[in-house]
């Protein structure tokens, strides 16, 4: 996929937000440095979830599930889109389910970083393109987006954008 200098510079430069660069996955020796792509990293679980979605079963995932996820968004990441710290320690200590809201949350998290990983190529790129402040999305990173439904929404159309091209 080509790409315009001005995509290319975003994707080669890291932002800063309040003078901090963008905060990258945590290495815990669980994978090496160079990360394994998003898709898949996360197509199982978007599979299973639509499975159930499409057999009417309510998909639950388990705090083990999260693996995947730590590959991609760190700590802080995580807590502020899906679930709190201590909750899911809670959780995992007593093997239970995420709710209903925090699979939501999490199947959301994993459509956006394959769609990512799809149109940067790698998850890096992708990684690094959600963390940077974007002037289409009036100077905020697509992570901020993420709290809600529309914000993934208006991130989710701007990949097609830019994948189809149409740089703003």
């Amino acid at each position: 996929m080509k790409q315009s200098s001005a995509a290319a510079a975003v994707l080669d430069k890291p932002a800063t937000k309040r003078g901090r660069k963008p905060a990258a996955p945590e290495n815990n020796g669980d994978h090496d440095t160079a990360r394994e792509d998003a898709i898949s990293m996360f197509a199982p679980l978007l599979q299973i979830a639509r499975s159930a979605v499409l057999e009417g079963k309510q998909l639950q995932i388990k705090p083990a599930d999260f693996a995947a996820f730590k590959s991609f968004y760190n700590t802080d990441e995580i807590e502020e889109l899906v679930i709190p710290k201590r909750t899911l320690a809670r959780r995992t200590a007593d093997k239970t389910p995420l709710t209903a809201d925090e699979t939501d949350k999490a199947i959301r998290l994993a459509r956006i970083a394959v769609e990512a990983d799809r149109v940067f190529g790698n998850s890096e790129k992708a990684g690094l393109w959600l963390r940077s402040a974007n002037r289409a999305l009036s100077g905020k990173s697509p992570m901020e987006l993420l709290t809600t439904d529309t914000g993934s929404r208006i991130v989710e159309e701007l990949l097609g954008q830019i994948e189809h091209g149409m740089f703003i």
